[in-house]
């Protein structure tokens, strides 16, 4: 089965928008995921491996003003597990586009 979650914290919302990577697999068997938009925003996440292609969209949804965190168990859009290596998750709204790279360790 898939996991990806999002728990979302209504209650702070940002003065500006932020993206950061929280974990890389590891112990907790997900990588988490951390957003922040101050206004109402069409967003997309979505993973690339080294080469460029996209191996996952994690979220593609309008959301409300908040501070929101997504969890994803390291597997592609045709359920197979991915493996230790680097990778780039791509953060999209109206306003702002933002790249992070990670390094997946299992």
């Amino acid at each position: 089965y898939e996991f990806t979650g999002i728990l979302e914290k209504k209650r702070e919302i940002p003065k500006k928008f932020f993206f950061n990577v929280l974990n890389s697999l590891s112990r907790d068997n997900y990588v988490k995921f951390v957003y922040g938009i101050p206004s109402k925003t069409e967003v997309e996440i979505s993973v690339y491996n080294i080469t460029g292609r996209k191996v996952k969209t994690l979220l593609k949804d309008e959301k409300e003003p908040g501070i929101y965190y997504v969890l994803w168990n390291a597997v592609d859009e045709r359920g197979k597990k991915l493996g230790q290596g680097t990778y780039f998750v791509k953060i999209k709204t109206k306003d702002k586009e933002e790249i992070k790279k990670f390094i997946l360790v299992k």
